[in-house]
């Protein structure tokens, strides 16, 4: 089943309650966001082509995915689980690979630029606890929370000018 992933750069310690605090607040916000599509286009590396570390596919929809970030820092930071909300931007990206040494990839990425690659259907959040093994990060999943299956909608009463 397809997945959103949202990296939180950090989350305060608190003892043995964290899991079930984290759960509830992203139970909460998954009640709020319904299950929705991700197109998957273009491609790219950060820093950048020419001293890369990180390969992505850029994802469309943002502006949901943004909403659902805000959120999710909003009950973060209600609940004293982050000390503040990031000032950079928020840039939704699929990672699919990290690189050991940084180098030049415009070559290789340059055939796959602009194009489109389909889309996905995200249905759950999943929160990962990321474990460094040697030199690179393993993300180890921790907790899956199913986003709404019902599309919120607002109901809009008009009266006739003829009732």
């Amino acid at each position: 089943m397809p997945l959103c992933c949202i990296l939180i750069p950090y989350l305060r310690v608190q003892g043995l309650t964290l899991d079930c605090i984290i759960q509830e607040c992203l139970e909460k916000i998954c009640t709020e966001f319904s299950e929705f599509d991700l197109k998957i286009e273009d491609i790219g590396a950060f820093s950048h082509e020419y001293e890369a570390r990180v390969l992505w596919a850029g994802v469309q929809n943002k502006g949901y995915l943004n909403e659902l970030k805000s959120a999710l820092d909003a009950e973060l930071l209600a609940r004293n689980l982050i000390p503040e909300i990031e000032d950079r931007e928020f840039i939704p990206h699929m990672t699919f690979a990290q690189l050991r040494n940084p180098k030049s990839v415009r070559d290789l990425l340059s055939p796959f630029k602009r194009k489109s690659f389909g889309k996905t259907k995200v249905a759950e959040l999943v929160l990962y606890e990321s474990k460094l093994q040697g030199n690179f990060s393993v993300y180890v999943p921790i907790l899956k929370v199913p986003l709404s299956t019902t599309i919120a909608t607002e109901t809009i009463f008009e009266q006739s000018i003829f009732s």
